[in-house]
């Protein structure tokens, strides 16, 4: 993966929240929203729980 497809900061993840669509299973929620670039960007939050 390259490292320009990694969500890292907290307004990338900020914005999927508030504007993105989400999909929940039973042990992962999906978080995605569209963006106009030739590549996915994507990014991984663990709780502490």
């Amino acid at each position: 993966m390259l490292k320009k497809g990694v969500l890292r900061k907290k307004k990338d993840f900020s914005a999927i929240y508030n504007r993105g669509n989400s999909f929940g299973g039973k042990y992962v929620v999906l978080f995605c929203k569209k963006n106009n670039l030739d590549y996915n960007r994507i990014g991984f939050l663990a709780s502490k729980k």
